[in-house]
């Protein structure tokens, strides 16, 4: 089968998996005119916080980014980060994968570094230690036995079972680096003949991960721009749901939101349209809270997402072209 072919088919089964879930949901749980009764009384006061709040989400994730970047020996200034971002969130929203602004921004980081190979390893990067960072917090609230509005113990079994597999991975994780773990991953991908280029790519990848173990004081860094950054995440969730007039505590965001993150990553969907709706029906069942209102709250915060996304469409529209620039560290003489 050819690879347009595939294409063609994924996307028809991601149509069909988004419109199945949405069709389902409205058919049997929720009418339309009830969830747009629950935007009449709208507070737009706690509305604009919470799209403030992403906006300032977008500041720090650009801020973890140069950190990591320039791990790697990659300098770019923070407005320019920003920018990218701007124009890679408009792409996760508008393209129908979840991975298409990371797509995009390692297109536009390695144009100006002139290889690809760092970007990737450095959003790789990014996206596993912003999970684990949400992961974490998430435990910790559990731990803690902190009041999240329903008893988690009684409705959702396993949930230390889950915490004690999270940090077993998480101890063990830094070993997947380790060199002889990565010999025995290319001699298994030489023995299905993969391709030399590929297997080459894929050692340089496991070497600019490897930057990060030699470079704690950068990891720490990025790692607090990361907690900033997730507990904005939840507060911007919490403003909405205050928007919406729901009374839900931080800490019910605190854990649900990590586990939202996940489940949205199913692939089988189109920006996760109808796996959204359902996830948040179902948790915000926990709390007695009404279908309508449930949907409600998926919906503003997809609205508030892709309001802010056109933004970043603009200026890539009137983005200027430019000639590929190999950014390098300033030198040591430009400060006297």
């Amino acid at each position: 089968m050819s690879f347009s072919k595939r294409r063609i088919i994924l996307m028809c089964a991601k149509i069909f998996f988004s419109g199945g879930l949405i069709a389902w949901l409205l058919m049997t749980r929720v009418n339309i005119s009830e969830v747009l009764a629950e935007f009449a009384g709208i507070h737009f006061g706690w509305l604009a916080m919470g799209a403030l709040l992403h906006l300032v989400g977008l500041v720090f994730s650009s801020c973890r980014w140069k950190v990591l970047l320039k791990a790697q020996g990659i300098y770019q200034p923070i407005t320019r980060l920003f920018s990218y971002y701007v124009v890679g969130h408009f792409f996760n929203m508008f393209l129908p994968t979840r991975v298409g602004g990371d797509l995009v921004r390692i297109y536009d980081t390695s144009r100006d570094h002139g290889s690809a190979i760092q970007p990737t390893a450095v959003i790789l990067v990014e996206r596993i230690t912003g999970m684990l960072t949400m992961l974490m917090i998430a435990s910790v609230v559990l731990l803690m036995q902190i009041d999240i509005g329903f008893d988690y113990m009684a409705r959702i079994p396993g949930v230390y079972i889950g915490i004690v597999v999270f940090f077993l991975i998480l101890v063990t994780g830094p070993f997947v680096l380790h060199p002889k773990l990565e010999s025995i991953v290319i001699s298994i991908l030489k023995h299905c003949h993969v391709p030399d280029k590929i297997l080459q790519k894929l050692k340089l990848v496991y070497s600019a991960f490897r930057i990060y173990a030699k470079t704690p004081g950068a990891l720490a860094h990025a790692l607090f721009w990361g907690i900033l950054l997730q507990m904005n995440y939840i507060l911007h969730y919490w403003f909405l749901a205050k928007a919406l007039g729901l009374d839900i505590s931080v800490a019910f965001f605190l854990v649900i939101i990590p586990i939202r993150a996940i489940t949205l990553m199913f692939p089988l969907t189109i920006n996760a349209i109808g796996l959204r709706e359902w996830f948040d029906v179902a948790t915000f069942g926990f709390l007695g809270i009404a279908e309508p209102s449930a949907v409600a709250f998926a919906e503003l915060g997809w609205l508030v997402q892709i309001f802010l996304a056109l933004f970043g469409g603009i200026y890539y529209s009137f983005r200027k072209k430019r000639q590929p620039v190999i950014p390098v560290a300033p030198s040591k003489d430009s400060s006297q």
